[in-house]
């Protein structure tokens, strides 16, 4: 694995630390938390994405350009049980709150980028952001039927300008 690319990936988690402070920003090699480690706090990590990952498996990492995950998680219910027609439902979250208050901060960190946005120019240890930036779906509904985490993914692409 690049070494510079590492570096990106630790400069990415340390300035939205930072842009975001007190929340803290983990990097993570897998971008979603079990239920267990998430407490009543929202966790949010740096990873890197699905594509990258398989490269990293066959060693043909292409280091010019890369996705960052950050995942915003938060769990929001205890009781999972099944409707009549065998469908996972979460009981007890009538409180939508605890969404909304993770999509407004998703919007928050995408404004980051965004427009006139502080990490649209800046680089981070020679790498540039592309102009691409996604939060597609918005949240992701098996982790909140299945496990009672409310997740939601920003995918940001960087590439390489040079040394």
């Amino acid at each position: 694995m690049s070494v510079r690319f590492v570096e990106a990936w630790k400069g990415l988690t340390e300035e939205l630390s930072t842009r975001l402070s007190p929340q803290k920003v983990e990097r993570r090699y897998a971008p979603y938390f079990e239920r267990a480690a998430l407490g009543d706090e929202t966790k949010i990590s740096v990873s890197l994405s699905d594509h990258d990952i398989q490269n990293l498996a066959r060693s043909s990492l292409d280091s010019e350009t890369v996705t960052f995950i950050i995942a915003l998680q938060q769990s929001v219910g205890d009781q999972v049980t099944t409707d009549v027609n065998g469908n996972m439902v979460l009981d007890g979250v009538d409180d939508l709150s605890v969404g909304d208050e993770i999509l407004e901060k998703v919007q928050a960190i995408m404004d980051l980028w965004r427009g006139e946005g502080p990490l649209r120019q800046l680089e981070i240890a020679g790498y540039r952001f592309t102009g691409t930036i996604t939060n597609d779906p918005p949240f992701e509904p098996l982790h909140l039927l299945s496990q009672g985490i409310f997740s939601a993914i920003i995918d940001v692409q960087y590439r390489y300008s040079g040394d």
